[in-house]
């Protein structure tokens, strides 16, 4: 099979720095134009080629036509390892449709779920401050890595995409996450916050021609209470939570396959 044209690779990287917010480094646009397209690659485009390190030819094609794209002024020159839209490349995403298509006969290859699940440490860590020494808790990050895992156990693929705090993808969508920890049951600040967060990312990272927004859910260490869950429901926002060493959640999270209960999530 051919490899996929420039011209594609073009409009995949317009694609991915789209839902990147317009700017990013080279190891993000990647890592999203692979979340986004890498099951529509041919095999021949995942061969690695040799240059300083062995990576696969798509990468590294697509890092020549990110020079192409300053030279056409779709991106803007910079010399520090950011790739930016420049005016012309933002007007070429207001132009694309959709996803550009790719032949369907191509052979796919089959994806690891955890590729692109990296939690970060979930170990306490000292900080020593100005006369005093502090242990602080990494509680957050082990209770992304803690349902990111057991989502992947369900079906769903999950993936940590900074700044966001985990994406759930699933063949009958995608889900954005964000997890919030309850301080002294405060489930009024958690809810407040992943509501802002969760909309935010939303509208920054998803709002893309051709590209469907995602649905959300709240994440949190513990039960924020029917009250906050039926007012996220009205939102519509899904919540899972803690509970007796596994998964609880709203109608919506139930229903979806995303808490222990009922409703598992679909084989892929």
């Amino acid at each position: 099979m051919p490899l996929t044209p420039q011209s594609t690779l073009r409009d995949l990287i317009v694609l991915a720095l789209g839902r990147l917010g317009g700017t990013a480094r080279r190891a993000d646009i990647l890592a999203e134009m692979d979340r986004l397209f890498g099951g529509a690659f041919a095999v021949e485009d995942h061969e690695p080629v040799h240059t300083r390190q062995f990576e696969e030819s798509w990468r590294n094609r697509a890092s020549f036509e990110r020079a192409n794209m300053v030279r056409d002024r779709l991106l803007v020159s910079r010399a520090d390892g950011i790739w930016q839209l420049d005016r012309l490349g933002r007007e070429h995403l207001d132009s694309l449709s959709g996803i550009p298509a790719l032949p369907a006969s191509r052979e796919r290859i089959p994806a690891d779920p955890l590729r692109n699940f990296a939690p970060k440490d979930s170990s306490d860590y000292i900080a020593r401050l100005a006369g005093r020494v502090l242990v602080k808790s990494r509680a957050h990050e082990e209770l992304i890595r803690d349902y990111g895992l057991w989502a992947g156990s369900q079906g769903f693929r999950p993936l940590t995409l900074h700044p966001r705090d985990l994406v759930l993808e699933h063949p009958e969508g995608e889900w954005l996450v964000e997890a919030k920890m309850l301080y002294d049951g405060n489930a009024s600040e958690a809810a407040r916050a992943a509501i802002g967060q969760l909309f935010d990312y939303r509208y920054f990272f998803y709002v893309v021609p051709g590209l469907p927004l995602p649905s959300l859910l709240a994440l949190f260490s513990e039960s924020i209470g029917g009250a906050y869950v039926e007012f996220l429901e009205s939102l519509s926002i899904a919540s899972v939570w803690r509970s007796a060493g596994s998964w609880a959640g709203s109608s919506s999270a139930v229903a979806a396959g995303l808490t222990a209960g009922e409703g598992r999530a679909r084989e892929q």
